[in-house]
């Protein structure tokens, strides 16, 4: 037993020394915070840990509490890195790196950390190698068209009216944790819209098929941060994976721009560098992990005084056209953009009608209380508590 210990620590050890080499002698680029390799990942591993951490709402917290610190520090540098089990993670926070990247038609493939979710979202346009996405992009592409969008309206409305209803018996109580039946009205949207399927999901007619889906959810983040269950090998003999295929079962069975800034649908994604570019003069090498977060690029207060004041006059006319291209990212941006953003801001835009024209809102919590938390998409750390109340006739 200790001998097959010894043998595990020795290839977990001359992995990290071999990547240490390979940065130092063949790939090593001058980032702002990177003169010594070796350095920088002891000293992240030293400023925060996540790795083996145990995954709940709180990393999360910590997660983003981190990075926005760290994005602070370097604000006058347009990326800064991130050493994770001796990964190195180029993370790119301001607007001017981020259009160099996107700009970039070559760089479409999107990051190794992809691969992780691949059991749960299968080879999709979200997760599968660039010579696969082009083909399946132009396919997906037709069936969001405006002239296919306006086709779902009728979905929209009718599901917008079940989630009225569903409102009006909350009306009563003393808060309603609103995150939930919106959510669980947007899944039936989608599989009606896109699938051709009515789930029932607000109604709780599927409510298996919707625990699976939260917890797949959770699995993919998780395994991020457990660095042994990285390798496929490994990964298929844990208990993680026995759960995985249990909940892959069940589920396989079957003011807008300024809130869009504070809380981007899609807070962080990913590319491989297939090939050598320079980012805002940065020699970025080929087969880096490149991490671009509009999270971190809609608080740069460079561009947004303030940045965590809700101020929607940011977007007025002769406001907004000071802001920089790629400074406002909600959806992503460039090729491996999100193929559904008007999908999704038609759907926001109905149901928010149907709501403010039923109800008076009240929320329970400043904002300050409940956290984000950056998962597959942006989530809260805790239940938004609304209350609701019927508006007279």
């Amino acid at each position: 037993m200790l001998f097959i210990v010894a043998i595990c620590v020795f290839i977990v050890s001359f992995t990290v020394w071999l990547k240490l080499s390979l940065w130092k002698k063949i790939r090593r680029r001058l980032f702002p915070d990177n003169k010594h390799s070796v350095f920088n990942m002891l000293r992240d591993a030293a400023e925060y840990n996540f790795v083996g951490t145990s995954v709940n709402n709180s990393l999360y917290i910590d997660i983003v509490k981190y990075f926005c610190k760290k994005s602070k520090k370097f604000r006058h540098y347009p990326l800064f890195t991130y050493w994770l089990c001796g990964v190195k993670l180029v993370f790119i926070h301001k607007a001017e790196a981020i259009k160099d990247l996107l700009k970039e038609k070559r760089i479409i493939e999107k990051s190794t950390f992809y691969n992780f979710m691949k059991p749960y979202f299968g080879t999709s346009v979200f997760t599968c190698d660039s010579s696969q996405w082009k083909e399946r992009r132009k396919l997906l592409s037709a069936g969001f068209h405006s002239t296919m969008l306006k086709g779902y309206v009728t979905v929209f409305n009718e599901h917008a009216q079940k989630l009225v209803e569903f409102l009006h018996e909350e009306t009563g109580k003393e808060f309603t944790c609103v995150e939930r039946p919106l959510s669980l009205c947007s899944l039936d949207i989608v599989c009606e819209s896109i699938l051709g399927v009515k789930i029932g999901a607000l109604q709780s007619e599927a409510r298996e098929y919707v625990s699976s889906l939260d917890r797949l959810s959770d699995m993919a983040m998780s395994r991020i941060w457990k660095v042994w269950q990285w390798p496929d090998f490994i990964f298929h003999f844990s208990k993680a994976y026995r759960e995985l295929l249990q909940h892959l079962r069940i589920a396989h069975g079957f003011s807008r721009r300024e809130c869009n800034r504070i809380y981007p649908p899609v807070p962080i994604f990913g590319r491989n560098i297939t090939e050598e570019i320079s980012i805002c003069g940065y020699t970025i090498p080929k087969r880096t992990t490149v991490v671009v977060s509009p999270f971190l690029a809609h608080r740069d207060e460079d561009i947004f005084p303030d940045a965590e004041k809700f101020d929607p006059e940011r977007f007025l006319p002769e406001n907004s056209a000071h802001i920089p291209e790629c400074a406002y990212i909600p959806f992503a941006a460039g090729p491996r953009g999100c193929i559904g953003r008007v999908f999704a801001e038609m759907e926001v835009k109905i149901l928010v009608c149907h709501i403010l024209r039923n109800f008076s809102l009240h929320s329970l919590d400043s904002r300050d209380q409940v956290l984000p938390i950056i998962k597959i998409t942006l989530q809260s750390s805790q239940p938004a508590r609304i209350k609701f109340r019927r508006r007279q006739q």
